[in-house]
C-alpha cells in the first residue's frame, strides 16, 4: 500500500534551509582546516515529522555538517527503522519502504503570506 502525506514549510524556514545548504565552498569536508569553524556544521539537526494512518512516522531533517545535508528516517513504535541516503534537497518527495508498504513524504513550501 502506498501512504502519502504533505509538510509544509515556511517561506523563513525555507530560506533559512536553503542558506544552510548552500555549499560553503569546501570540497575535502572535515578535512579542510576551514571546516573547524565553519558556521553550518554546529546547529541542532532540524526536522519536520509526517505521521502516517498506520502510526509510521517519517522525519526529514537538515543534519549538520560542512556542509549540512538532507536525509528521510522512517520510524515504526519509536524505532527507527531505515533512512535515506544523504542529499541536498529538502522540499522534495521523499519515499522509504517498510514491510511491502511505500511512504511517501510530499515537502512544499506553504502557501500564502511570504
Amino acid at each position: 500500500m502506498l501512504y502519502k502525506e504533505t509538510v509544509a514549510i515556511t517561506a523563513d524556514e525555507l530560506a533559512w534551509i536553503n542558506s544552510m545548504l548552500a555549499d560553503c565552498g569546501v570540497k575535502a569536508r572535515e578535512e579542510d582546516p576551514r571546516c573547524l569553524d565553519c558556521k553550518w556544521k554546529d546547529f541542532q539537526t532540524w526536522s519536520k515529522t509526517a505521521v502516517f494512518p498506520d502510526g509510521v512516522e517519517m522525519d526529514i531533517k537538515l543534519c549538520p555538517g560542512c556542509t549540512p545535508w538532507t536525509e528521510a528516517v522512517l520510524f515504526l513504535n519509536g524505532s527507527e527503522c531505515g533512512c535515506t541516503d544523504p542529499g541536498d534537497e529538502f522540499v522534495s518527495d521523499w519515499v522509504m519502504d517498510l514491510d511491502g508498504n511505500q511512504y511517501m513524504v510530499e515537502v512544499v513550501k506553504e502557501s500564502g503570506n511570504g
